[in-house]
C-alpha cells in the first residue's frame, strides 16, 4: 500500500476498529473516505523520484492552512471562511463549505520528511514528497 487517507477522527466521529484495521490491508495504493462536505478533495500522484498531493482548496489562504508531520502520518489543516463580507449581508442560501477541516494521509516509508515542499497557488495546494534517495532506483558499478 503507497497512501492511505485518514478521517479526521474529531470531524466525523471515531471511526470502528474493524473498517480501520481493514483500511490498513486494503489492495488499493490509496485509500480515501471522504465526507462529501468535506472542502478538499485529493489527488496523488507517483513520480519517478517524488510523491505529489493536490488539494483543491479554493478561498484559502496560505495563512489559514498548516500543514505538519509526524512520523509517517502528513496532516492538512485550515480555514474557509465565509465570503460574505459586511454585517448587513444576509445569507440566503449556501452551498460553500467554511469553517474549519483536516486531513491526515499515511505516506509511504522511502518518502524523505525533511525534503517536503508545500505551494499554494490559485487555489489549488501542491505538497512534494520527495522519495529517499536509498530507495530509488540506481545502477551499480561493478569493480
Amino acid at each position: 500500500m503507497l497512501f492511505r487517507v485518514l478521517r479526521n477522527p474529531h470531524e466525523y466521529g471515531s471511526p470502528d476498529a474493524l473498517r480501520l484495521i481493514s483500511e490498513l490491508f486494503a489492495e488499493s495504493p490509496v485509500s480515501a473516505e471522504r465526507d462529501q462536505s468535506s472542502p478538499m478533495a485529493v489527488d496523488v500522484n507517483e513520480h519517478n523520484d517524488h510523491y505529489e498531493l493536490v488539494a483543491e482548496l479554493p478561498g484559502v489562504t496560505k495563512e489559514d492552512l498548516r500543514i505538519s508531520i509526524e512520523q509517517r502520518t502528513i496532516t492538512i489543516k485550515g480555514e474557509r471562511k465565509s465570503a460574505v463580507n459586511g454585517a448587513s449581508a444576509k445569507l440566503i442560501h449556501s452551498e460553500i463549505p467554511t469553517g474549519v477541516f483536516a486531513r491526515s494521509f499515511v505516506v509511504p516509508k522511502d518518502v524523505d520528511s525533511g525534503k517536503l515542499e508545500a505551494r499554494l497557488s490559485d487555489g489549488i495546494l501542491r505538497l512534494t514528497m520527495p522519495k529517499s534517495e536509498h530507495s530509488l532506483p540506481r545502477e551499480i558499478t561493478i569493480q
